[in-house]
């Protein structure tokens, strides 16, 4: 039997919600501020972005090079190597 915390950190698992998820959602609404869009996931180097659209989507996809290199700078890192965009969801 699991306890509460252990559930809880096993679906953050699941969901690909975790403290990066959470710094990358703030990074996007701060830095990058694309109107309609939001950060749905993360996961081994991977951003997932979904737009309500497509002029969002294009903005995205032209910008992509010049976003991953503000988010890493961001996070000090070169976590994010890709972004996939995806739209209405």
């Amino acid at each position: 039997i699991l306890t509460s915390a252990e559930c809880i950190e096993a679906l953050k698992k699941l969901l690909g919600i975790d403290v990066d998820f959470i710094t990358l959602t703030k990074i996007w609404d701060s830095a990058i501020n694309i109107p309609c869009t939001t950060v749905s996931g993360y996961k081994n180097g991977m951003l997932y972005i979904s737009v309500q659209t497509s002029s969002a989507q294009m903005e995205i996809n032209y910008r992509k090079t010049q976003i991953i290199k503000i988010i890493n700078q961001y996070l000090a890192s070169d976590k994010i190597k890709k972004i996939k965009v995806s739209i209405g969801k």
